[in-house]
């Protein structure tokens, strides 16, 4: 069998067509991935969430805090896992992801929108009820789970 020969800009024509889409059905199998993240994401902590508020004070998740944990995910999970590649290191750190994620959609929801999705009143509470250090072990708790499944 014989090769065939193209001259020199059929080839690099050829070559960036087959390279162009190549990447595009990368981009778009990485954004479907990233997209069924977000949504595995936002139903696991709504649902855990959910189940916590409803033991502790008989109330549920909001849906403005779905779709916040929507919008970061690729943040608190894809990104995240990029910087820190050690599995250990990633969980001691988590919560100082999770906290990052609740000042920034905590802000932005009380500026923007004039809402308070979430107030933390205990002892460690901080940034006016924004955050709060006694969740620390949920968050790592969260962590490990996350970075087990994902």
């Amino acid at each position: 069998m014989g090769v065939i020969a193209l001259p020199f800009g059929q080839s690099l024509l050829l070559n960036l067509i087959i390279q162009n889409h190549y990447h595009a059905t990368s981009y778009r199998k990485l954004f479907k991935k990233i997209f069924i993240d977000c949504i595995i994401v936002s139903v696991g902590f709504a649902t855990i969430e959910s189940i916590f508020r409803w033991y502790h004070d008989n109330g549920f998740t909001t849906i403005e805090q779905f779709i916040m944990n929507f919008i970061y995910t690729p943040i608190m999970i894809h990104l995240y896992k990029k910087i820190i590649k050690n599995w250990y290191i990633r969980i001691i750190c988590f919560p100082f992801n999770v906290w990052i994620a609740e000042i920034l959609m905590g802000t932005y929801l009380l500026h923007v929108h004039e809402k308070r999705v979430w107030y933390y009143n205990d002892e460690y509470a901080y940034l006016d009820g924004m955050i709060t250090l006694s969740f620390v072990h949920y968050w790592m708790i969260l962590g490990s789970l996350a970075f087990t499944i994902f």
